[in-house]
């Protein structure tokens, strides 16, 4: 049952890194959201009546990334998972709006990471990206990129840099020899530990076999930097996604069944801000803007399972994007890695039988127990299980962390920094 929580100026509703209890609509007064960066400035938003709030946590259960504060008296509704989902079920205008409002909170958080997000294609770019698939031992992603690119305008098409790096990647294709692993297979064991369970079949896909469109192992399902015209739901199979940046290719994640790729570009009328890529038979659904108020419209399903796809989005933006970073260092990406698994419940409960009585005494909401096997965290990070193993010593000699046995880590208090 919802239900109305009244506030005085000044009174927490809840604090970051606590557990999601449900999701708010601010009736009266203001509120202001607190998000406390580890040795950062402290960021703060105020939210005006009639506004949601806490909706992304709730949706994935992940522990609060910020802090509600009253700045006056104030009162708020709180509804329930299933509440919210009835509501939003119920009234297409709601759901138009909350996606809205995290599109927009997405674009915010790639914008902090990348600059403008709303790149277009010029030389530079599609040559760029272009070298970079082919420093990554992925001949045929690039040559189906550039052929992209070079459809795309007459100038690009045109050019002899990009007809010649078409030509390289041609070449390699006829005669890929690879010795040892590449750094696509390195990523893909790495991310097998992360692999994230979607919700799939929640609709019937028979309703949609005129969008449907399959693409074979290796083919390039849109590229970055290219108009984003359409946005795809994975029926089977799975497609990785990788970001050019600093003049580096990164793989970042790969998609399952039951999520949707190209979505947040296409809506938002922006060029895809990521490449991806079908990794065996993959059958998707092609949707556009044209048609997503419709379809959405009519199957009330999909909506959830976008809403919550969103919602992981915001919450992996961060982590995602600091991997990506080349310049990050490997202290400051291990410690992006120990602070996402500590907002996942299913990586923190805490088994007091492997602590001593004095640490079982100063548990609080705050401690967590993860599991960490640095030769997988290394082979994602890009580095040395060394560097791996030295900085976690480090951080046991500070009194930070607590190694257990089967790579077990016990992190006293989530809330300080680890860098």
């Amino acid at each position: 049952m919802s239900k109305i929580v009244n506030l005085s100026a000044g009174e927490i509703l809840y604090s970051q890194y606590s557990k999601p209890e449900g999701i708010y609509i601010l009736q009266k007064g203001s509120v202001e959201i607190i998000f406390e960066e580890h040795e950062a400035a402290v960021e703060k938003h105020v939210i005006e009546e009639g506004q949601f709030f806490g909706i992304w946590e709730t949706l994935t259960g992940f522990y609060r990334t910020c802090s509600i504060v009253a700045i006056e008296d104030s009162s708020c509704i709180m509804l329930s998972v299933h509440e919210f989902e009835t509501m939003i079920l119920s009234k297409q205008n709601l759901f138009e709006q909350i996606v809205r409002g995290f599109n927009k909170l997405i674009m915010y958080k790639e914008m902090k990471y990348y600059g403008e997000v709303n790149r277009k294609i010029d030389l530079e770019g599609a040559c760029g990206i272009s070298k970079a698939f082919l420093h990554l031992h992925n001949p045929t992603a690039a040559f189906e990129v550039i052929n992209k690119y070079m459809e795309s305008s007459q100038e690009l098409k045109d050019d002899e840099s990009l007809a010649y790096l078409r030509k390289v990647a041609e070449t390699r294709c006829n005669s890929i020899t690879s010795e040892g692993k590449t750094p696509l297979d390195q990523f893909l064991d790495s991310n097998k530990f992360f692999a994230p369970k979607n919700e799939n079949n929640l609709f019937n896909i028979s309703a949609f076999k005129n969008l449907m469109n399959i693409f074979d192992n290796g083919e390039v399902i849109f590229a970055e930097l290219e108009k984003s015209e359409k946005f795809y739901y994975i029926e089977s199979g799975e497609v990785i996604a990788c970001k050019y940046h600093d003049g580096q290719m990164r793989y970042t994640r790969v998609y399952s069944p039951g999520e949707f790729i190209g979505l947040h570009s296409c809506l938002l009328g922006l060029t895809y801000g990521q490449t991806c890529i079908a990794k065996g038979l993959v059958k998707v659904l092609e949707f556009n803007r044209a048609n997503f108020d419709a379809i959405f419209d009519a199957n009330t399903q999909m909506r959830l399972m976008l809403l919550r796809q969103l919602a992981n989005t915001i919450f992996s933006l961060d982590y995602n994007n600091t991997l990506a970073n080349t310049k990050a260092t490997v202290r400051e990406k291990l410690a992006m890695v120990l602070s996402y698994m500590c907002m996942r419940p299913s990586f923190s409960k805490v088994d007091e039988s492997l602590l001593s009585p004095k640490d079982v005494d100063n548990l609080t909401e705050r401690t967590r127990q993860i599991f960490l096997d640095a030769g997988i965290i290394a082979n994602w990070i890009g580095c040395s299980a060394t560097d791996i193993e030295d900085r976690l010593k480090y951080l046991e000699s500070r009194e930070l962390i607590k190694r257990c046995p089967k790579n077990i880590i016990i992190i006293y208090d989530s809330a300080v920094s680890l860098k």
